[in-house]
């Protein structure tokens, strides 16, 4: 498995090799001669980087993508010729359904970013003030954090959780505002919570 450096000793000697995200690290992998199958997986955020314009696709035994729109996409623009869709999967017994009356909560967890859309989360906040925002995430950008100094009354900003179960206990929605997300880890985990997805498309 290869997602943040990589080591030429487990190349030699694997059956088989894991890149996730085409980045450098993908490219390397490609170009090394070695007996292993070599695997590639894609996701949104790599999918629209730059590094994808140098992967050579035809040197992996197999392309992997966890979303068809995100599929098509690459195929589209770099014709990808070996690839299949296998959706993210969960650990359902982690993410028990809480039971409690429907409210006005709505989550949302991950990285809090322009390209997961945090402005127009913001924006979807102004405009429906009855409903509780409750945002745990990690800031990516200096001017997205600046920005986020001034909140809506109904928007409450959270570290980052560990334990997104715990989190979600007494919410009744899920939101996702990503312009781009293939498929969001966090809403399948608030899905199997029991929360309903807001969700684009």
């Amino acid at each position: 498995y290869v997602s943040n450096k990589v080591d030429f000793n487990v190349l030699d000697n694997a059956e088989v090799v894991w890149v996730d995200f085409a980045t450098e690290n993908a490219i390397t992998v490609q170009d090394y001669e070695c007996n292993a199958k070599k695997i590639l997986r894609i996701h949104s955020f790599d999918a629209y980087s730059e590094a994808i314009k140098y992967i050579e696709f035809d040197k992996f035994d197999k392309v992997i993508f966890v979303a068809k729109h995100i599929q098509d996409y690459v195929v589209r623009k770099y014709g990808v010729k070996n690839s299949i869709v296998i959706p993210n999967g969960i650990d359902v017994q982690k993410f028990p359904i809480w039971e409690h009356p429907k409210n006005n909560k709505i989550a949302y967890a991950g990285y809090l970013s322009r390209k997961k859309g945090i402005g127009e989360l913001l924006l979807i906040a102004k405009s429906l003030p009855d409903y509780e925002f409750h945002l745990a995430g990690k800031f990516q950008e200096d001017d997205v954090t600046d920005y986020m100094q001034q909140l809506p009354n109904n928007v409450f900003l959270n570290s980052w959780q560990y334990d997104l179960s715990e989190f979600y206990k007494d919410k009744s929605y899920i939101i996702n505002t990503s312009l781009r997300e293939s498929q969001a880890m966090s809403v399948i985990e608030g899905m199997d919570c029991g929360l309903k997805p807001m969700i684009n498309n």
